[in-house]
Order: structure tokens, then C-alpha cells, then sequence
């Protein structure tokens, strides 16, 4: 099942990275070399609209009202009506450390989160009105049965005003109905796993995407589509983390999907435990690509389908039988382990679906400690193994195929510490107990609660090793024991509460003003030439503060993060215990980017040629990027130089003074 999904301008815009151009632009008969940046025709630039400047002049409040019609031009009468807004409430847990060294959860606000501010239903003359109180506005959505949901979303050209002359425009609902078949035999497939995603439309009529309008932004808008319009329009909401929705195939193989509205595509994704993923949308050659590829060859381009108003699509969906892997898991004593999680990752990321690059396959052992995992790309793969007994595996290198037994020490062993100190008046109190070491990566740190009782505690369920081990209580900390675990034993150690150290850190923007939230991960420098830094704890701002009373005396940096800005990090500092170490202040800048808009040559004639891009920050050393969507380039603000070589030799090279938050745009002319 899917777990996330990210359809804000699906499809791809300028597709200028080299993921993007991997996924949409496809050669013929070989593949393309892979390149930095592949820089196509221009499009037109509103086709990738920034969501800042999407919604950066909607209003607040007022009211919207209007009518809803056909594409006729005839009034719908009790049709839904919908005002969309940014939900400024929105918040996400953000696991961290409070001062006296305990776990907790904090609140942040999360951003680009929509919700429905208010909701009616037309009268009989098809008029609406809806308040919007203290809301944000950024669309209105209608809906009635037989119909495809209309949209009306505010953009830079098209701005969305309080008034009473809005008009809201249904066609008529499409449909997608499809069989899905075994490739081979042609027999229908049961109980198929079928994921529809809306996206915007792109490579129908020309290369590229189509412009965001006040009508088609659905992808735009695609948390809000799923979550909000789901459970009305659809009668279903997506699985957690997702926004595709999903339907089952039937004992023929069927399914049947809609309304779909025809200002989107359409992505469908098969998944069955013994089927690869495969594409099942054409491709298509557009004049623009005629000799983009190698060699001057032709590439070509996927096609989702879009479905016309009142129209069924049908379709038949041909899945190809995968590789599958077995093995069994034994623990250290040759005993078979049952129900282990396993997890298996795809190693290659070229020539297959994209999902097997975000998604794992997934099985369980038996009682006799077997696994099998079928419906699979090509190798090699990666293993990930996890049981309450043992935590987590990986095996790499792993080939299709294959059937092998792999012996995992299981979590026999346990720590037993005396601990001297702490509270004079308390037998029994908490403490944090933070666990460092282990057989390898995926056992290099463990946090978990333990209650301190006549001077012992207890932390079970240890896989052997070596391991550091040290408590925080409330503001004090013990010193560090060195603790081997062997299978089945106890591994045993001693230490000795002492006051901990205290941080104060604030952090502001360039004007001086308070920034919220800001995530600190607080990481201890290792000791001598080359030591890696080392994880300690989780920190959250308040009021753009961050402070902790129960930090382990040592040397230290903070990795500072805030929505929005550049990532920042503090210079080394130490922290001694009893004492309160306050850092300056630190300053986070407002994210920034170069917007790559075109490439041509010295007399202003586009290009279609491999390019490789180079930037250099703050008076820094030149460093190889990559594009994101829509040509961006994130750089930290101030002196940023760009640098673009071509594969036939061709230079530009210039610098550029970059404000906080800007996005400045460039037009790449390159020279002999």
C-alpha cells in the first residue's frame, strides 16, 4: 500500500533534474546517458507556479457568491458548494527533549495544509453564499451527482475576490472502467490493488505540462481533493500519508472509477503480492523530441489518459509476473524466528517503475522461520528484517531468485547499572537512559524510560555488543559506563548522577525578528582528527528559544532547521556540567533559489543539450547541482555564483546578488 504521494504540479513542470527527465523522457532504442541537467524547449513559465506566490495575494474574510452552471450555461440546482482555505492551524508532532531531559511531543504548525472554511448548497435559482469569517481563501469547489466537481482557485492572473458574481462551472462526470489480466495467460487478476491519482495535464497536445488555471489546480490542491472532497465526491479517503485513492479489482479482474474531471489526468498504479509494477501508459513522440536523444534518436514521452465530460474510458491493464525472493531467519542457536517483518528494497533505479524506488515489499515469516517475496523488479536487492527480538537487519546484495538462510543473534541480553546519586529523598525515581554502540549502523543509539529503584536499573531486551550508556534525570546526568551484552546474559556497570549541563540558544531572521518554530539537532562532536558528530537529542524553539537543562557535559554542535529558511549550524562550543553555556545568536535566512528558465546560445536560439550546472555560495568552492521542478535551484541568499558547462564545450558563468526568499530568474546563455 502506498504511504505517500506528492501530486502538487504532477506530471513533472520544466524538467530540467535529472529524476524528472528520467521518469518523463524516455529514448529510443537506448537509454539516455544520465546527465545533471537536460534543459528542454522553453514552456511557458506559468506552467509551475510556486505555491508562495499561488496563494500569496489571497484575502482574508468576506464573502463569495454566485452561481452554478453546466457547460451549457444552465443553473444546478443543490449542488455542493465548498470555500476553500489555508488551515492556519494546521499543526505536526515533532518528537524532542524538554529541559529536564524527558521525552515529549511537541506541537508545530505545518504549512500548505487546506481545509473547508464554510459549505452550502445552491438554492433552486443555482445562486450560492458562503462567509469566510477569518479564513484565507484560496478556492472555491462544486459538486453535485452526474457531475465532475468544478473548481475555482485563485492564481496570480485569475485572482479569487470576495463578490457576488462568481461562476462555477460542472461538465459532466468521466468515468474510467478497467480489467485487469494476467500479461501472459490473459486471465483476469482478483483482488488488485488499484491507486488513482489525479495530476495535472501534460504531454496531450505538446511537451510539457499545461498552465495552472483557476480551473484545473485539483493537483494543486491535492491533500485538500483527497481528504476533504473525498469522503463526498468519492465516498472514500486515501490510506494514511497518501492521496491517491484506491479501489479493488473484482473476482473478473474489473474495476470502475469516478467522476473524473477532465481538467486532469489520470495515474493509475496496479499493485498485486505476485505482479511488478510496470507502466501501462502510452508513449508518445512529440515534434519537439525529435532528435533530443543519443545520437540525434528521437525520445519519447508518457501520456497519462484524460478523460473527456459524459465519457467512459475503458481500459485492460496487462501485469507481468515478478521475481521473488525466499530465505529463512534463523536466530544464533539454529531456531527458527516467526513472524519477522521483512522488508524488501530495490537496489537499481533505472528502467523500472517509479514506485520501487519509494515503496518496499513487504512479507512475514512463518512458524518455521520461511519468508517469500514475489511481484519484484530487477536486482539486486536489500533485506530489511525487524523483530521485537532484534530490531533491525539489512542484508545487501541480495539477488532475484535467490533462497538463503540468515542467522540473526536475537535481543537476549540485558543491562543491569547501579547508580550512585540522584534524588536523596526519592527510593524510586525516572530517568532517561540513552544506549550507544551495538553490532552495527542500525543499533547505533537507543532512548527508552527507566525507573531507578534502591539504586539499580534495568534496561532489557539488549542485542549483544558494546555499548555507552548513560541516564538523564530531571538536571542531572551520569557519566558514561562502557557495557559489553553478551546472549543471555546480563551486561553489568556503574555510574554516578552528576548536575548536567544547560543551553540557551535564540534564533532570529535577518531583521531581528523571532522565528518559530525551529527544530536544533543537537550533535556531540567525537573525539580526535575525523570523529563523526553523534546525535544527542532533538530540540524545539519556543518564542525562538531553545534551551535544555540536561545536556552531558562535552563538545558540541546545533544543526538549526526552520520551514522556509536555509539550514544553518552553529560553531563547535562545550558544554560543562553545573554551568549554562549561552551560544550567540543565530540567524536564519529566508530560502532562496535561481530559477533556470531557458538555455540558448549567444545569439538567443534555444538549445536542447546536455548541461551540467555548478554553484558556488558565500565565496565557496564550486559544487555540482542538480534542479528541482520548475528549473529551481535553491542557494543560500547573498553572492551566489552559477556556472553551466554544455557537452559540446559551451560556457556561462555569472554571479548574482540573491535577497532573502527571493527567487531570482536566469536565462542561461552559453558560449564557445
Amino acid at each position: 500500500m502506498p504511504s505517500s504521494r506528492t501530486l502538487v504540479l504532477a506530471g513533472a513542470a520544466l524538467a530540467v533534474a535529472v529524476g524528472v527527465a528520467a521518469l518523463l523522457l524516455r529514448p529510443t532504442p537506448t537509454p539516455p546517458l544520465v546527465v545533471d541537467a537536460t534543459m528542454p524547449a522553453p514552456v511557458p513559465t506559468s506552467a509551475a507556479v510556486p505555491l508562495e506566490t499561488q496563494w500569496g495575494a489571497t484575502e482574508v474574510g468576506g464573502t463569495y457568491a454566485g452561481t452554478v452552471v453546466d457547460t451549457d450555461g444552465k443553473l444546478v440546482a443543490q449542488a455542493d458548494v465548498l470555500l476553500v482555505g489555508v488551515d492556519t492551524d494546521a499543526k505536526v508532532s515533532v518528537g524532542a527533549v524538554d529541559s529536564d531531559g524527558s521525552a515529549v511531543v511537541t506541537e508545530i504548525p505545518a504549512f500548505g495544509v487546506y481545509k473547508t472554511v464554510a459549505r452550502t448548497r445552491t438554492d433552486a435559482s443555482g445562486r450560492f453564499s458562503l462567509a469566510a469569517g477569518g479564513a484565507r481563501v484560496v478556492a472555491l469547489v462544486g459538486w453535485q451527482s452526474s457531475y465532475s466537481p468544478g473548481l475555482l482557485a485563485h492564481t496570480p492572473k485569475e485572482p479569487l475576490r470576495p463578490g457576488p458574481d462568481h461562476v462555477i462551472r460542472l461538465a459532466l462526470a468521466g468515468w474510467l472502467k478497467g480489467q485487469v489480466v494476467d500479461a501472459v495467460t490473459k486471465e483476469p487478476v482478483p483482488r488488485c490493488d488499484v491507486s488513482i491519482a489525479f495530476q495535472t495535464r501534460t504531454n496531450q497536445d505538446r511537451a510539457g505540462p499545461e498552465p495552472i488555471n483557476a480551473r484545473n489546480a485539483f493537483p494543486v490542491l491535492s491533500d485538500y481533493v483527497a481528504k476533504e472532497l473525498g469522503p463526498l465526491v468519492w465516498g472514500a479517503v486515501p490510506p494514511p500519508g497518501d492521496i491517491a485513492f484506491h479501489v479493488a479489482t473484482n473476482a473478473e479482474g474489473r474495476f470502475t472509477f469516478g467522476p473524473v474531471m477532465n481538467e486532469v489526468q489520470v495515474e493509475v498504479v496496479i499493485s498485486h503480492p505476485e505482479y511488478m509494477w510496470t507502466d501501462q501508459d502510452a508513449e508518445v513522440f512529440l515534434e519537439q523530441d525529435a532528435n533530443r536523444g543519443p545520437g540525434g534518436k528521437a525520445v519519447s514521452r508518457i501520456r497519462r489518459p484524460v478523460i473527456a465530460p459524459g465519457e467512459t474510458l475503458e481500459k485492460t491493464y496487462y501485469l507481468e509476473k515478478g521475481r521473488e525472493v525466499r530465505g529463512t531467519v534463523l536466530d544464533q542457536d539454529g531456531k527458527p524466528i516467526a513472524n519477522v517483518l521483512i522488508a524488501l528494497d530495490h537496489v537499481a533505479q533505472y528502467a523500472q517503475h517509479w514506485w520501487y524506488r519509494r515503496e518496499s515489499r513487504i512479507a512475514w515469516t512463518d512458524a518455521a522461520g520461511h519468508f517469500r517475496v514475489a511481484g519484484l523488479s530487477y536486482g539486486p536487492y536489500v533485506l530489511r528484517m525487524t523483530h521485537p527480538t532484534f530490531d533491525v537487519e539489512y542484508f545487501h546484495g541480495v539477488k532475484e531468485g535467490s533462497d538463503d538462510v540468515y542467522k540473526i543473534a536475537t535481543g537476549g541480553g540485558w543491562i543491569e547499572l547501579d547508580v550512585d546519586g540522584g534524588p536523596s529523598d526519592a527510593p524510586q525515581w525516572s530517568a532517561r537512559a540513552t544506549i550507544e554502540g551495538g553490532a552495527g549502523a542500525a543499533h547505533d543509539r537507543r532512548d527508552e524510560p527507566v525507573v531507578v529503584k534502591g539504586g539499580k536499573a534495568v534496561v532489557e531486551r539488549v542485542k549483544p555488543g558494546r555499548y555507552d550508556v548513560f541516564l538523564v534525570a530531571g538536571t542531572t546526568i551520569s557519566n558514561v559506563a562502557q557495557i559489553e551484552v553478551l546472549p543471555g546474559q546480563a551486561g553489568r556497570g556503574a555510574v554516578r548522577m552528576t548536575p548536567a549541563g544547560s543551553l540557551r540558544l535564540s534564533v532570529r531572521d535577518h531583521q531581528g525578528r523571532v522565528i518559530d518554530p525551529v527544530v536544533a539537532e543537537l550533535m556531540r562532536v567525537g573525539e580526535g582528527e575525523g570523529a563523526a558528530a553523534v546525535r544527542l537529542a532533538t530540540l524545539v524553539s519556543r518564542e525562538g528559544s531553545i534551551r535544555s537543562d540536561g545536556v552531558l557535559p562535552g563538545r558540541y554542535v546545533a544543526e538549526l532547521r526552520s520551514p522556509g529558511h536555509v539550514p544553518a549550524r552553529t560553531e563547535p562550543f562545550d558544554v560543562a556540567a553545573g554551568s549554562t553555556t549561552t551560544l550567540p545568536t543565530v540567524v536564519l535566512r529566508k530560502q532562496a533559489y535561481l530559477q533556470v528558465k531557458g538555455l540558448s546560445d549567444e545569439h538567443g536560439r534555444a538549445l536542447v543539450v546536455d548541461a551540467t550546472l555548478w554553484l558556488a555560495e558565500g565565496g565557496s568552492e564550486y559544487v555540482r547541482k542538480k534542479t528541482l521542478d520548475a528549473g529551481l535551484l535553491p542557494v543560500t541568499p547573498g553572492p551566489v555564483m552559477l556556472k553551466v558547462e554544455t557537452v559540446d564545450g559551451r560556457r556561462f558563468e555569472q554571479t548574482f546578488e540573491v535577497a532573502d526568499g527571493a527567487t531570482v530568474p536566469v536565462e542561461i546563455r552559453v558560449t564557445r
